[in-house]
């Protein structure tokens, strides 16, 4: 008897044992998908791990009831990465499984009342039912089966069960599981000739005399296949405008025959483009010191300051990477930077880029897939965001990870919450790939490596060209209030500038890491401000939308007209997002082309890439963002880049605030005169003298490392210890508060040796309508940090297990951001 290990997409802390069916035996592979049973009821997508003879300690053995797929969906090294990921990140590999398969690889369950063969007596029960209960029974008759909701609109009741289980009680119906597998190939149909003679054509005609619209679609279909080897049927009848109908008529007669069969998109027919890289000096030698890095066997970190040409290099080692034959892996922070990259990749290799990110549709991502798991195809090149890093490339060559220091890396909620960037340099040890990762303004993590000599360092120190670095003033915001000078949220010299720039025919950036109008309405003479019904976070006006909002749960209401708390009707909007400096500037500057680039903006398929085309033709003069403006956008025609309030990043309550608003302000200030002329960013602050504002107008990378690498010493806070956040969550505060002050002794008693800090409430109480608590852990390196990560996750289990805290969600973030 044979069993199998198999992986549930929940996040449960292990797998489950089945027994394999014996005609299932000799096809049962790791990586398979299969069909199971789950609870008293459920039918899910598992995967399987392993295959095996050892029997489960337990005699009830449920059984595998199908194999998905003809071949396995998910290879070894995958496996091998999950195992290491649910291991490191204290997460189970349903979690993993489920972030890392496109959705339409997993079985959809639904609920079906489904009617049971009765004898003859069957009416004698029936009349037991009440009226809508008799409704369904009836349906039943006409339709084997009904679907939940079907049954719903057939009795208008929204609470069917009750109803239904009077069918169940009385054995005139049944529930069951249906499942069906999403993944459909995409087909194209296609339209050919069956008419191959002049003699045929002549006859052909001959008999559409009196047939006008079918004579002038046949002879358009003629047209269409002679200029071109490939006509689609929706082609054909959008160009001519002809119905369907007629087109069957011309089927029917056998003029024309259709042939549908299966898309494949990923081998381009474009020749490749002959585009020779033109590498500068210092861009040769970089390259040269990358590959004596990789020689190392090291992760090589690229730091090269913005504008440095880093995407040559890149190119340049890609080309090498499929000359050899071997995939490569390009990811980036967002989504939206690939539009740009993306361009500038299919010009150079226009038969091997590959795209996959979370706003593609997810049979596009499950095809991707396929692709990729196809024997016979040529090496290719994935460009995509952080989801990339799951897809099974095949032991790629190279993984390159643009924009190292980004926190979009990370992956927040749900489980696994794993940091694409550490997870790329696991796989390229695992794998035997070569791992580049690049940034103008390397993670602390990063540069910490390199000087314990994990990583070989590359550096980049001037621009492409030579082209000089941005001047970086600032604006004191505090003088500028006191002398009057600040229109709307502008100062004087700012509004200069920007009308200077657009005078000389250059491109403006403004720069505020803020979306919405105004981030509160309040009250003038109590302060009161709206809240949300739903989290402790008070609620952000959209003008576009006339709406209050909540950026964390999505809450929305019409503004107050007076104050809940005083009455008082005078409220005030407080503070400033992109949208309301989109109304200011095109108020003051009304000739400017204005344009705003924010989540707001850029929902829907191809917002970004429209956006940014525009921008680069030269049809916006002014772009307004937040941070998607900052990374790794190349456009020729900036003169000038503006920070509309520095200190936002600076107060923030985080002990990577400095850091992060250095990485912030440079990356953005790099989007100035990247070409020829040097370029102009202002930063608008009240506080001028702080030091990371000295940093930054001196692009002093290494000043700031020293110094907050010092600071973090002392404290034990990473790269110098490994944290860990647990947050407890429940809707009851009282019982979120004992179970977090029960994990808390539990842990300070399990893991002595390294600093336990909490439980501690965090920058938003409750969330959601769930109150939190958090437990901060800081695994000291010097001490066994690998069994107290063991020791950990078991107090969690232990809690979870108490049936006074069974009701209390822990999350476990390994490495928060």
């Amino acid at each position: 008897m044979r069993f199998a290990d198999i992986i549930i997409p929940l996040n449960l802390p292990r797998p489950y044992t089945y027994r394999v069916p014996v005609e299932l035996e000799n096809q049962l592979q790791p990586g398979f998908r299969v069909a199971v049973p789950f609870g008293k009821r459920k039918v899910y997508t598992g995967l399987v791990l392993a295959v095996h003879d050892d029997k489960p300690s337990y005699s009830d053995v449920k059984e595998v009831l199908e194999i998905l797929d003809d071949t396995p969906i998910i290879t070894q090294d995958q496996l091998q990465v999950w195992k290491w990921m649910a291991n490191y990140y204290l997460c189970g590999m349903g979690a993993i499984m489920n972030a890392a398969l496109p959705g339409v690889f997993k079985l959809q369950s639904e609920t079906v009342i489904k009617r049971v063969e009765q004898e003859e007596d069957s009416n004698d029960a029936s009349l037991k039912l009440s009226d809508q209960a008799f409704l369904i029974f009836e349906a039943l008759q006409l339709k084997d089966e009904l679907k939940i909701d079907e049954c719903i609109n057939i009795v208008d009741k929204k609470r069917v069960m009750p109803i239904i289980q009077e069918l169940l009680y009385l054995n005139l119906a049944e529930l069951q599981e249906k499942t069906e597998d999403q993944f459909r190939a995409e087909k194209e149909t296609y339209i050919q000739l069956e008419v191959k003679s002049d003699e045929g054509f002549q006859q052909a005609f001959e008999s559409l005399k009196r047939a006008k619209k079918q004579s002038d679609l046949f002879l358009l279909a003629i047209q269409l296949i002679r200029s071109k080897k490939k006509l689609t049927r929706k082609e054909l009848l959008s160009t001519s405008g002809a119905s369907a109908g007629i087109l069957k008529a011309l089927l029917d007669k056998g003029f024309l025959s259709q042939k549908t069969v299966v898309v494949d998109s990923f081998n381009s027919e474009i020749d490749s483009l002959e585009t020779e890289l033109e590498l500068s000096p210092v861009q040769a030698q970089a390259l040269k010191e990358i590959e004596e890095g990789f020689k190392q066997e090291k992760p090589v970190l690229l730091h090269g300051v913005t504008g440095s040409g880093k995407t040559l290099i890149y190119t340049e080692l890609i080309q090498k990477t499929l000359e050899q034959g071997r995939d490569v892996l390009y990811i980036l922070p967002e989504i939206g930077l690939t539009t740009q990259i993306i361009q500038r990749l299919k010009k150079e290799f226009p038969k091997s880029t590959l795209v996959y990110h979370s706003k593609f549709a997810a049979n596009e991502r499950a095809r991707i897939w396929k692709h990729l798991l196809s024997a016979d195809r040529e090496p290719k090149l994935l460009v995509g965001a952080r989801s990339a890093i799951f897809t099974p490339v095949n032991k790629p060559g190279l993984i390159i990870v643009d924009e190292e220091h980004d926190r979009s890396f990370k992956q927040y909620d749900p489980a696994p919450r794993y940091q694409a960037r550490d997870l790329a340099v696991y796989m390229g040890a695992s794998l035997k790939s070569k791992v580049l990762l690049g940034s103008a303004t390397p993670a602390l993590e990063s540069h910490f490596n390199c000087l314990r000599d994990k990583y070989h360092r590359v550096e980049l120190n001037s621009r492409y060209m030579d082209v000089p670095m941005p001047k970086i003033d600032t604006i004191d915001l505090k003088k500028a209030y006191k002398e009057k000078q600040m229109k709307a949220m502008f100062s004087k010299e700012l509004l200069q500038a920007i009308e200077t720039e657009l005078a000389h025919d250059k491109q403006v950036i403004l720069f505020q890491n803020r979306r919405g109008f105004s981030p509160m309405l309040e009250c003038v003479r109590c302060a009161w401000t709206p809240q949300c019904k739903n989290c402790d976070i008070s609620l952000t006006y959209h003008k576009a939308f006339d709406t209050m909002r909540c950026h964390y749960c999505g809450y929305q209401e019409k503004p107050a007209k007076s104050c809940e708390a005083c009455k008082h009707t005078e409220l005030k909007f407080a503070g400033f997002g992109t949208e309301k400096i989109e109304e200011s500037i095109s108020e003051l500057l009304p000739k400017a082309r204005v344009k705003r680039m924010d989540l707001d903006t850029t929902k829907a398929k191809h917002a970004h890439s429209k956006i940014l085309h525009a921008f680069s033709n030269k049809e916006i003069d002014i772009l307004i963002g937040t941070q998607m403006v900052s990374k790794g956008l190349d456009f020729d025609g900036v003169g000038l880049v503006a920070v509309l309030n520095a200190d936002n990043m600076l107060n923030f309550p985080d002990f990577r605030a400095y850091e992060r608003c250095f990485q912030t302000l440079v990356q953005v200030a790099g989007r100035a005169g990247r070409k020829e002329e040097q370029g102009k960013v202002l930063l608008q602050t009240f506080q001028p003298n702080h030091p990371v504002i000295h940093w930054v107008q001196n692009l002093d990378y290494q000043q700031m490392s020293i110094q907050i690498l010092h600071e973090r010493q002392k404290l034990l806070y990473p790269p110098y210890s490994r944290l860990i956040e647990i947050t407890l969550k429940h809707k009851n505060p009282q019982t979120v508060n004992q179970a977090a002050n029960k994990l808390f002794s539990l842990l300070k008693e399990q893991i002595h040796q390294h600093p336990v800090l909490g439980p501690a409430i965090p920058g938003i109480y409750r969330l959601r309508n769930l109150y939190q608590k958090s437990i901060l852990i800081k695994l000291d390196l010097k001490k066994d940090y690998k069994r107290a990560k063991t020791d950990l996750f078991r107090a969690c289990e232990k809690l979870s297990a108490s049936s006074d805290f069974s009701s209390v969600r822990v999350n476990i973030d390994v490495d928060p951001a």
